[in-house]
């Protein structure tokens, strides 16, 4: 099931009357009979009713029941293979959990928690979630329905962490000054989206997130509702502000994504290979290359500041949200058998 929503405004390469945002719900509709069928398992008898139910999912496989069995074997004889582990970290968005159409649809099912909770009782001793969302204000535990104890919480790609009420810990490498010009950023950002040709940005995908660290705001829905040129120049308004907003490129470095664009504050150099840093550099020159070709001056010349400072810095990653609770929490990376679980390239880090 697809529900439209529009603002008035220009909204087609050919032009229109009307702004729209398209949100398929199928999976929250999915997720929800999920449950309901959850719950009428639960309430039996049968020692093995939890397997049971698990069985009922094959009918939602979109390869079909035999797709689902055989995945399930596999995964099966993984977790044999390892027989138990001494830590878990996972990704959440499209591991743990299906993609939804807004972040705010992305309710944990209850057969989830459950099956997830029980994973981390008798699988593992540490467990963790690592997520790049945020961890409140509609974050990584506002759409979570586990109880507390079972996994840790770090959002922002691990620079925020959340055990439990009593224990939480940042990331202290990030100063006053660089979040003051996020802050400045995240401000001017929702002024942007006031503006009636930029407001169903705020409706699709991530919306505006507000991190610790770095800032989201979606670019693109999973229909593809949003007209490339409507992308095209909120990239270029973002953009604009971020080069007003630190000119000389040395805090914030902008990263463009499919469906959203994110503003990080950067990271010293000496914590990640300079190898990586250099072939970065020179993809995104092909990207400024293009740009020139393509888009007015003033863009080109804010892609070509901001590709010549990833040189200075880098973006804290997932990697580093790891190496943030290990000396934390004092955890022996060393000792044990570890399973990481991601499905996208930010969840690579992790390894």
């Amino acid at each position: 099931m697809i529900l439209e929503t529009a603002a008035a405004g220009d909204d087609s390469d050919e032009g229109g009357q009307h702004m729209t945002a398209k949100f398929d719900i199928t999976n929250e509709l999915a997720e929800l009979e999920n449950d309901l069928e959850f719950l009428r398992f639960i309430q039996s008898d049968e020692i093995n009713n939890v397997e049971q139910f698990v069985m009922t999912l094959a009918s939602y496989h979109p390869s079909g029941q035999t797709a689902f069995v055989d995945e399930v074997n596999k995964a099966f004889a993984l977790l044999t293979e390892g027989d138990h582990f001494q830590h878990f970290f996972t990704d959440r968005d499209g591991t743990l959990k299906s993609y939804s159409c807004s972040y705010p649809a992305s309710i944990q099912p209850a057969y989830s928690a459950v099956i997830q909770a029980q994973f981390a009782r008798r699988c593992a001793q540490f467990c963790a979630i690592v997520t790049t969302s945020p961890l409140m204000h509609i974050g990584v535990l506002n759409v979570s329905t586990m109880p507390e104890g079972y996994y840790a919480y770090g959002a922002s790609a691990g620079r925020e962490w959340y055990l439990n009420p009593s224990l939480q810990f940042k990331d202290d490498s990030v100063n006053d000054a660089d979040l003051a010009l996020l802050t400045s950023v995240f401000e001017r950002l929702e002024e942007l989206l006031e503006q009636p040709e930029y407001r169903n940005f705020t409706w699709i995908g991530s919306g505006l997130q507000r991190h610790y660290g770095h800032i989201t705001i979606a670019r693109q829905d999973v229909n593809y509702s949003v007209p490339k040129h409507r992308s095209s120049l909120l990239y270029q308004a973002v953009c604009k502000i971020v080069n007003e907003v630190d000119p000389m490129a040395t805090t914030l470095t902008l990263r463009e994504g499919e469906f959203d664009l994110k503003i990080f504050t950067k990271v010293a150099l000496s914590e990640v290979n300079s190898a990586t840093v250099i072939f970065d550099v020179l993809i995104e020159s092909l990207f400024l290359l293009t740009a020139l070709y393509m888009v007015d001056n003033m863009y080109a010349n804010c892609c070509l500041k901001r590709t010549l400072a990833k040189i200075s810095g880098r973006i804290f990653n997932k990697g580093h949200g790891i190496r943030l609770i290990k000396s934390k929490m004092g955890l022996k990376l060393n000792c044990g058998k570890i399973l990481v679980c991601g499905d996208s390239e930010t969840d690579l880090p992790m390894l």
